[in-house]
């Protein structure tokens, strides 16, 4: 069904359970894009967050108009471009335990 709204087209599409899961899913995305950017402010890293953010922002608004919106490539690739993002940022900051304190390195192996 052609509803010509992102949300209301998803809501129709998967029911209340399926749509509830999307929007929250949706906004713990979006928070953490944020979050990516408020810790990256001037990094690339940052500015990918915050543009990735805000084209998912628009996106819904941009799609009143789309028949099938939900199936739209973009809307994927911005979706998936932001979750590799969150990824990437997440293993770069885990630290790297090592075994033993470095002048003990030759005792460890």
């Amino acid at each position: 069904m052609s509803l010509h709204f992102f949300f209301l087209e998803i809501l129709v599409d998967v029911g209340l359970a399926g749509f509830l899961i999307f929007v929250l899913t949706y906004a713990f995305h979006l928070m953490q894009l944020l979050e990516v950017f408020k810790n990256n402010k001037d990094g690339l890293l940052g500015m990918t967050a915050i543009s990735t953010a805000i084209a998912l922002l628009i996106f819904p608004i941009s799609s009143i108009s789309l028949s099938s919106g939900n199936y739209f490539l973009p809307w994927f690739l911005l979706f998936g471009m932001g979750t590799s993002l969150i990824i990437y940022v997440e293993k770069e900051n885990e630290e790297v335990e090592m075994p033993c304190a470095p002048q003990e390195l030759s005792h460890c192996c």
